[in-house]
């Protein structure tokens, strides 16, 4: 039985430790903007996995994967034993139809969008977090900088930089 430890960093998984037996090998994963893992190495730097993906999150031809991460692309989940499609939390992504395979539970909110679209359609400046809204990886990013400020200086200044709650980036 394999025993696994994920490593984190700001909330974003970074890696795994695993032990088999009485042996630990520890695995890192490196990310693009967007959060999906392009390349899986182990603690020595040798290149385990080398992921390269068409928008939506499909896997183009030349990726190799000699160790099976299921954390893929935008860094969720790909069910490979069911229904190969990438789980998002509220729903599955299906990469290839290039739309969610459910309605957005949040549909009556947004009444100008499909209710299965994927990232308000721009999947390269577009993630969808847990399948019910979109962010851009901008934002993103500022979110964790402006978090990063706040903890170095918790001050009523830094306070009010960080967003105070989720949006939808593309309302209609």
């Amino acid at each position: 039985m394999v025993q696994r430890d994920y490593l984190y960093a700001g909330g974003n998984r970074i890696g795994v430790s695993e032990k088999v037996s009485n042996a630990y090998k520890l695995r890192y994963f490196l990310s693009d903007h967007l959060g999906s893992t392009r390349d899986t190495i182990d603690s020595t730097g040798l290149v385990l996995t080398r992921l390269d993906y068409y928008p939506y999150g499909t896997l183009r031809s030349g990726s190799y994967v000699s160790y099976n991460t299921k954390n893929r692309y935008t860094g969720k989940v790909f069910d490979d034993e069911d229904v190969n499609e990438t789980y998002f939390g509220a729903r599955y992504l299906d990469n290839e139809m290039q739309r969610f395979s459910a309605v957005d539970p949040l549909q009556a909110k947004y009444p100008g969008w499909s209710p299965y679209v994927y990232a308000a359609c721009n999947p390269i400046r577009n993630v969808d977090v847990e399948g019910e809204w979109v962010e851009s990886a901008l934002d993103l990013a500022s979110l964790a900088l402006s978090w990063n400020d706040f903890s170095k200086d918790p001050s009523f200044g830094n306070a009010i930089e960080l967003p105070l709650m989720k949006r939808r980036c593309c309302d209609p």
